[in-house]
């Protein structure tokens, strides 16, 4: 007999439909069963784009129908952990942007269900999934760089958010999950600990550029990890450098040194390079990467790490192994954010 596909259930339009349907799309062992939506004029007319059978006009509808094995979500983060322990308890792997919830306390519930159960759960870190940051953590690994001196991450970008003065949206309100630190020092203390180990202490200051309708739009971070390295991070949301954007981080060692490099706004993902240089050649070289899917030009970059994760977590519910990173890792990160 033929292998039963997964069936994923969809949450959300927008990121969830541009970026999570086209990366589950990719993975042959599963397939896109249904789609939600109030407007069910709209969930029909993105179901007939697709190719997808099923429209639910609720969450609620979807998680309890018996078809859906695993449901992807991409809802404000205020919304996200109502929707994923109700999930849970019907025993549906999850697949999850971060932060898991707008406060760590949305998420304790969480913690304890999938601590006592075996449930497929995949965070969206979505840097793990970059082949830039694939390159680098195995340089890493292989102890390209002996011994680490220092790390400084700088990410400039101007956000359609930062734009709007009298924007009235969950992206700008840090009490719904928006904000700089909650939405890409989140990204960013994460991908620190994927690359180089735990942070053992840490200091932010946020300071918000932009007036009384936007929360947090500039953090600075120093953060300690293993062997007393230092990461100083600055992260700037409202930073006006045209059309581009600068994320870049730079890894210094005693014989050796990286830097992970991207200027270009419109391909978060695949616009990263990587350089290294070592005191014997005193050279900088481009390291070639390997991107193993293709998308075109009109499609969302960053199906390219989502894929990577969407992947991750079919084989999880496929052979019952846990990946990463998953929500126990999203719920550290959490923490971290909310120790200063």
């Amino acid at each position: 007999m033929p292998k039963k596909l997964i069936n994923i259930g969809i949450i959300g339009l927008n990121f969830a439909v541009n970026v999570h349907l086209p990366a589950f799309q990719l993975n042959k062992n599963c397939k896109i069963y249904g789609i939600v939506s109030k407007n069910i004029t709209n969930a029909k007319l993105i179901a007939k784009q697709y190719n997808i059978p099923n429209c639910y006009t609720s969450w609620q509808e979807m998680i309890l129908d018996p078809q859906i094995d695993a449901i992807s979500i991409a809802v404000p983060p205020i919304l996200q952990p109502k929707i994923i322990i109700a999930a849970l308890k019907q025993h549906k792997a999850i697949f999850a942007e971060k932060p898991l919830g707008s406060k760590l306390v949305d998420t304790v519930q969480i913690d304890k269900f999938i601590r006592n159960n075996n449930i497929a759960n995949i965070i969206d870190f979505s840097y793990t999934g970059c082949p830039a940051f694939i390159a680098a953590k195995k340089l890493i690994q292989n102890k390209f760089i002996n011994n680490i001196r220092s790390i400084n991450i700088n990410w400039h970008l101007e956000t359609k958010s930062s734009l709007e003065k009298n924007i009235n949206h969950w992206k700008t309100k840090p009490q719904l999950g928006g904000g700089v630190t909650l939405n890409f020092a989140s990204h960013v203390l994460f991908y620190l600990e994927w690359l180089f180990g735990k942070i053992n202490k840490i200091n932010f200051k946020k300071y918000n550029l932009l007036g009384k309708n936007h929360g947090d739009t500039l953090v600075q971070i120093s953060a300690e990890l293993n062997n007393n390295v230092i990461a100083n991070i600055i992260i700037n949301i409202a930073a006006f450098i045209g059309s581009k954007q600068e994320h870049k981080i730079e890894i210094y060692g005693d014989n050796a040194s990286m830097i992970l490099e991207n200027t270009d706004i419109t391909k978060p993902i695949s616009g990263f390079n990587l350089k290294t240089i070592t005191r014997n050649d005193n050279k900088w070289h481009n390291i070639k990467l390997k991107n193993s899917i293709r998308i075109t030009s009109k499609q969302d970059d960053r199906i390219i790490a989502v894929n990577n994760l969407t992947n991750k977590f079919i084989k999880w519910i496929m052979t019952n192994k846990p990946e990463h990173p998953n929500f126990i890792d999203g719920i550290r990160i959490q923490k971290l954010l909310e120790s200063y």
